[in-house]
């Protein structure tokens, strides 16, 4: 998927995004895999620390990348990046991790559709 059928796509300067999209796809693996750890906890307490916990990681990064100058600051915000950031805060991050986190808890993480192996 990421190289298309072409590893020369790999030079294009997309590695380390494409690193960083696989490094996302291991943490929430084991992220899932730990979750019934937590079974005492409310659901909503699972997801509020969670999410907590990755923003605070995410800004502290971020920060850092830009201090390193690997990232810069974004400019002038137009309606189209608002109304995108309301999709992902409201949809994809709260509506989605509230339901993944619901689905979880109800089936079993071993159960779920990321460790499910077809028996083919």
């Amino acid at each position: 998927m990421i190289t298309k059928g072409d590893l020369a796509t790999l030079a294009d300067g997309s590695l380390t995004g494409d690193g960083l999209c696989a490094l996302a796809v291991f943490s929430f693996a084991i992220y899932t895999a730990y979750t019934p750890v937590f079974n005492d906890w409310s659901r909503l307490r699972f997801a509020t620390l969670s999410v907590g916990y990755g923003t605070v990681a995410t800004l502290a990064l971020s920060v850092i990348a830009a201090m390193a100058g690997l990232v810069r600051a974004p400019g002038a915000f137009d309606t189209s990046d608002v109304t995108g950031m309301l999709y992902l805060i409201l949809i994809a991050a709260v509506i989605a991790f509230l339901a993944w986190t619901f689905a979880i808890g109800a089936l079993g993480a071993g159960n779920s559709p990321s460790t499910v192996r077809s028996a083919g």
